[in-house]
């Protein structure tokens, strides 16, 4: 099962455990896509907790907002085309992110340095048609998890600390492939 996306403007939230990924269409101007994504992330904070919050984060860093409670709440955000989506934890760390399902030409060298051995073995090993899946899939997986865990993106390491997330793929328009990472200890 596919973790859901809600669209805003929104009808109606649910949030179990207090984690809930948001959706924005836009049109393709980045600028304000950041815009209303904050303003989308607004709203489903104002109908999850009650209350107004304000949002935090420079940009190139992650974004947070406090709640009422003196709570930090994690928030993660992602573009891609005409689309962005955020995804918010009322109980902590969180990352999302989400790519056209393309295969770039030098896939193979990419998945080599930044998403390691493993990944680029899945990828010499797929059918040339599930290629472009294997990829963003792999992609989107390692990029939410170092989101959620606040560590750059650098080349392959093997890092034990990416094992701490657990990862979610998002039910997202056909062509997009999405993931969503949470940290185990949040996870009940």
């Amino acid at each position: 099962m596919r973790t859901p996306v809600h669209w805003w403007p929104f009808t109606a939230l649910i949030a179990p455990e207090g984690v809930l990924v948001i959706g924005i269409e836009g049109d393709g101007d980045r600028a304000r896509a950041r815009v209303r994504i904050r303003e989308a992330i607004h709203d489903a904070l104002l109908a999850l907790t009650g209350n107004a919050v304000t949002l935090h984060g420079d940009s190139g860093e992650a974004p947070w907002a406090l709640g009422a409670d003196g709570q930090r709440i994690g928030l993660s955000i992602s573009h891609e085309a005409a689309l962005s989506i955020a995804a918010i934890n009322l109980h902590g760390p969180i990352g999302v992110d989400m790519l056209d399902t393309q295969l770039p030409a030098d896939a193979l060298a990419v998945a080599l340095d930044y998403l390691g051995p493993e990944a680029a073995q899945a990828l010499t090993v797929a059918e040339p048609q599930a290629r472009p899946a294997v990829f963003t899939a792999a992609w989107t997986d390692h990029e939410a998890r170092l989101k959620c865990l606040g560590i750059e993106l650098g080349e392959w390491d093997a890092n034990p600390l990416l094992a701490q997330c657990q990862v979610f793929a998002l039910d997202l328009p056909e062509g997009l492939t999405g993931t969503l990472a949470l940290k185990v200890s949040w996870i009940t």
